[in-house]
């Protein structure tokens, strides 16, 4: 019992600790290092973690083995064990690379913020939007019930759950820091579409929405490959709980508890949740720089502001608006639906190849 739980709390470790080696001090507007040794507690954990991983991959393939008799259905659970090691190591290897590009980025946020934004009088920020923080202090919330609740659960006894760990540690922390971040850009954009609307521009309107634009690009190129990782693995996760799920309600034989290392109990709909709210976060930012544009179009022709519009014109046509991953994936509705309709589709083929068993 102990030691069963003593090993879970390693895993949560590993992925939780060994994410971020900064702190932010808001007053002042800075990022400041942590400290030598908290530093090597934060890396430390993540790359013991590395260790933990041959036993879990081999507990999966065992338990995969057992009780899958379709090769076809075991081969696309391999794929599913294999992308969650894949989100893992490319979580381990790029810890120090993205913490300090990550760094730098936040300098960056934090001098425009302070140099911009910070100067304008209350009355004049009425226009920034924060109704995406009712959001994120949700996906707080499941973020940590998550992790309570699948460290004190007790539904098996082996290490293959360790990958689910990775998955949904890893999972439920970027779609979280990665969100917050959006959301942070989307009150500047805001602050811009409410300066702009109102024709009460106090700050150089086309310098501050370049400066956002490249913010924007940074951070999408910054946590790509862990985000197209992320999405890539719910995606094929999802189909094989759909498909476990699918086998108990048509076969009531069916022990589903062998596969709890594929989405531990029912708080996987947490990292559903999140999920959702993720890429409703996105489409928000997505939607706030397109009301830029509408107002953009539809502002006034003034002898003094014609120059700053036609340079906010400009930049606009260098930049998108939507949040992409690696030019591949943009994260908003279109993309929510399309992974939904993979997702159902890959959960009927798992279906028909197995069919032979179900009957």
């Amino acid at each position: 019992m102990l030691q069963h739980l003593w090993f879970k709390a390693i895993v949560i470790c590993c992925c939780i600790a060994g994410t971020l080696d900064l702190r932010l001090d808001l007053k002042q507007r800075m990022v400041k290092p942590l400290r030598l040794w908290l530093k090597v507690i934060v890396y430390g954990p993540a790359y013991f973690g590395v260790c933990i991983v041959p036993w879990s991959l081999w507990n999966s393939l065992e338990i995969s083995d057992s009780h899958l008799t379709n090769p076809v259905v075991r081969s696309a659970n391999i794929v599913t064990i294999l992308v969650r090691i894949a989100l893992f190591f490319t979580f381990v290897r790029g810890i120090y690379k993205r913490n300090r590009k990550l760094e730098k980025w936040l300098r960056r946020a934090l001098a425009m913020q302070k140099a911009y934004f910070d100067g304008l009088p209350e009355r004049e920020t009425t226009g920034r939007s924060i109704s995406h923080r009712k959001w994120l202090y949700l996906t707080s919330l499941i973020t940590c019930l998550h992790y309570a609740m699948e460290t004190c659960s007790e539904l098996d006894s082996n290490e293959a759950r360790s990958l689910l760990y990775f998955m949904v540690t890893i999972q439920h922390f970027f779609m979280l820091t990665h969100g917050a971040l959006v959301c942070f850009l989307r009150e500047c954009f805001s602050v811009v579409y409410h300066e702009l609307r109102m024709e009460i521009c106090r700050f150089p309107a086309s310098r501050v929405y370049s400066l956002l634009h490249g913010l924007h690009r940074d951070l999408n190129e910054m946590h790509g490959p862990i985000m197209l990782c992320v999405l890539l693995s719910l995606l094929l996760s999802n189909s094989m709980v759909g498909y476990i799920g699918l086998l108990q309600l048509l076969m009531p034989n069916f022990n589903g508890a062998h596969f709890d290392y594929l989405f531990g109990n029912a708080l996987y709909g947490l990292l559903l949740i999140h999920w959702y709210i993720y890429f409703m976060l996105c489409q928000r930012m997505e939607t706030t720089i397109k009301q830029i544009d509408m107002t953009l179009y539809e502002y006034e022709d003034h002898e003094d502001t014609k120059k700053e519009i036609e340079l906010l014109v400009f930049n606009r046509s260098l930049n998108e608006s939507s949040v992409c991953f690696c030019q591949l994936i943009r994260v908003n509705w279109n993309s929510l639906f399309c992974i939904l309709a993979q997702t159902v589709s890959y959960i009927i083929t798992l279906i028909q190849l197995d069919y032979v068993n179900l009957i």
